[in-house]
């Protein structure tokens, strides 16, 4: 596997992650001034979507990204040993979401 597509598999999670993020903390913002109106439904959503769906494939991804940048990283070079600290960082927030994600089910307030 080539470089480029071991970048992808390390950064995609990444990118989720912030997308994520990023749509909580606008779903936050717009929740008052809109009164909780179709803006703060999408961003909510897309946070909750991000939230529930994507940590298991994107756990997957990085250790399958992890194993190619460890394959390639005979020569010395200082974007591998970032992709590698980046897969590590992308193991460790999958997991600690997916924990999260199962406490949020299992403890939620049922109807």
């Amino acid at each position: 596997m080539n470089k480029d597509n071991v970048k992808i598999l390390v950064l995609v999670p990444i990118v989720l992650y912030v997308i994520m993020f990023m749509s909580f903390l606008i779903a936050s913002i717009l929740e008052f001034p809109t009164d909780r109106g179709a803006a703060y439904l999408f961003f909510c959503m897309l946070s909750f979507i991000i939230f529930f769906l994507t940590p298991v494939p994107c756990l997957i991804m990085s250790i399958i990204g992890i194993i190619f940048v460890s394959k390639i990283r005979n020569s010395i070079d200082e974007s591998n040993s970032t992709l590698f600290a980046l897969g590590i960082i992308d193991i460790f927030l999958s997991i600690i979401i997916f924990g999260l994600a199962i406490f949020v089910i299992i403890s939620g307030q049922s109807i």
